[in-house]
Formats: C-alpha cells, structure tokens, sequence
C-alpha cells in the first residue's frame, strides 16, 4: 500500500515527503506509522480513526452470507437437492433477519463455488 500511494503521489508530480496522510478506519493508526516509517511522510493524522468504520457499520444495509458444503461431481448433481439446500438457507437467513429487525423486502443472491476434480 505504501508503494503504490508513493507511485501515485510520484506520478502526480507531488512529492511523499510533503504530503499529510489522514488515516482512518478501525486500522488506520497502524496503517499510518508503517506509511511514516516506509516512506515518511512529515504529516501523519488519523482524527477519529475508527468513526469511519462505525458509521459504516451503522449505515450498511443489514445481511447475512450463509454457507452450506455439498460435495458432489456435476455429473451425479441432483439440482432438487441443491434446490432444497438454497431454500433451506434462504428460510434461515430471512428468519435472521426479521430477528434483527429487518422489515423491508429480502434479496437473496444465490451462488456456487466450483472446482476442478483434484484441485483444492
């Protein structure tokens, strides 16, 4: 990260030594000092640095990711049973969320992580 933030300044005709890094975020304090000791910048702030991740945090809209394994080849799928995991995961992720309090519509996003035989 220091690298390409002292590529783009470089490139931007500017000079990393003179800029002023405001770091926020939950880890911006860490993320500043490396930033000071990679390439030292003279001005290094981070204000309120875990506000940010708060505010993110409250505004984001509320969800789930829920995970199921079923191993199985593509040739010996049965797509009912696969059917039935979604649905399965789908009941337990609006219960979830109508739990957290949740009163608008629910999307779901449904997808699968594939492999080749062999690979991990």
């Amino acid at each position: 990260m220091a690298a390409a933030a002292k590529t783009h300044i470089a490139e931007k005709g500017g000079n990393p030594k003179i800029v002023t890094v405001s770091a926020f975020g939950g880890a911006g304090p860490c993320m500043r000092m490396a930033l000071r000791k990679n390439w030292g910048p003279e001005t290094a702030r981070s204000p309120n640095a875990g506000v940010g991740s708060a505010l993110g945090f409250f505004t984001a809209p509320r969800a789930f990711d829920l995970v199921r394994s079923h191993k199985v080849s593509l040739a010996d799928a049965d797509f009912a049973v696969i059917e039935k995991i979604f649905r399965e995961l789908e009941a337990d992720g609006e219960k979830t969320l109508k739990k957290a309090g949740k009163d608008e519509a629910i999307r779901f996003e449904r997808s699968l992580d594939m492999r080749f035989v062999g690979r991990i």
